[in-house]
């Protein structure tokens, strides 16, 4: 059975997409579909798996737009009766996503959201190799390095940060929040698409195979012993930033180049990861930008 997404304008139902063609859509989704989605919630499922939920109509297009793989897309009726949704959804299905028209309900037992916009896709992850950031012509040469990082809202900001600044890469060391958390993909809002993102990655060994690269090493530690606006790197740079909690594990700062704080002028205690991790990449991306 041929047909264009529910929702779709006649003009959109008469050429099945925007380009003329047809393409076959499933419109009820069996339930081992739903339930093998809904496992994608939990870490565990997503290992298992090697996917993950996109959420919102923005994440979901630019997810396809950058070229991610969509394997599939669940949708409530009238979704697409707007025309941007409609080609969204015919977009996705001329890239080779199955749709599955779901009820409310359905939807819900995989969204993540507390208002859902009605859609959400599943995403196959990707394994982004070091060697590829190390060696990315962005035009500031930064990689940003979180140990132990394990707030999914702060590590999704942390991404989009990186991205804003045009640094190379974030890598996650081992200990770190899962990349592919659903609040962690919610938090970059679309960042995750644009910039590479290793994950799983043992800190240590890719600190040796970075230097043999030419990077140096910095370390986030507000007992640095040198500070921020005193900083100027040469080359190629490092950046590790650690947890909420503790910070920089002790070895890790220990094998750094410098040390670097952040100045304080107030009564603030500290500053979490995020708002570190930002100050630091402006002051980065100010001075080193190719």
């Amino acid at each position: 059975m041929h047909s264009a997404p529910s929702g779709a304008s006649s003009k959109s139902r008469r050429s099945g997409s925007p380009t003329g063609g047809h393409r076959t859509g499933e419109r009820m989704i069996p339930k081992n579909r739903l339930k093998a989605i809904r496992q994608l919630t939990e870490k565990k499922g997503r290992q298992e798996q090697h996917r993950f939920i996109v959420e919102s109509v923005r994440a979901v297009g630019e997810a396809a737009s950058s070229g991610w793989k969509i394997d599939a897309v669940l949708y409530v009726s009238g979704f697409g009766s707007d025309e941007r949704k409609n080609l969204l959804l015919t977009s996705l299905l001329d890239r080779g996503a199955s749709l599955y028209e779901v009820s409310e309900k359905e939807l819900e037992e995989v969204s993540n959201v507390v208002t859902s916009q009605g859609i959400v896709a599943v995403a196959e992850q990707r394994d982004i190799p070091v060697d590829e950031i190390l060696a990315s012509k962005r035009s500031v040469p930064v990689v940003l390095a979180t140990d132990e990082l394990r707030d999914p809202g702060n590590l999704g900001t942390v991404i989009r940060a990186a991205d804003w600044f045009g640094i190379r890469g974030v890598v996650l060391g081992k200990g770190s929040v899962d990349l592919y958390n659903p609040k962690v993909v919610r938090s970059t809002v679309g960042s995750l698409f644009h910039l590479p993102v290793a994950h799983g990655v043992e800190l240590h060994a890719f600190i040796t195979q970075a230097r043999a690269k030419g990077y140096k090493v910095a370390a986030a530690d507000q007992r640095g012993e040198v500070a921020l606006d005193r900083f100027a790197p040469e080359g190629p740079l490092v950046l590790v930033i650690g947890n909420e909690a503790h910070g920089v594990s002790p070895a890790l700062a220990k094998s750094a180049d410098v040390r670097i704080n952040i100045p304080k002028f107030g009564e603030a205690e500290s500053l979490n990861a995020t708002a570190a991790a930002s100050i630091i990449l402006w002051h980065l991306a100010s001075r080193t930008r190719a």
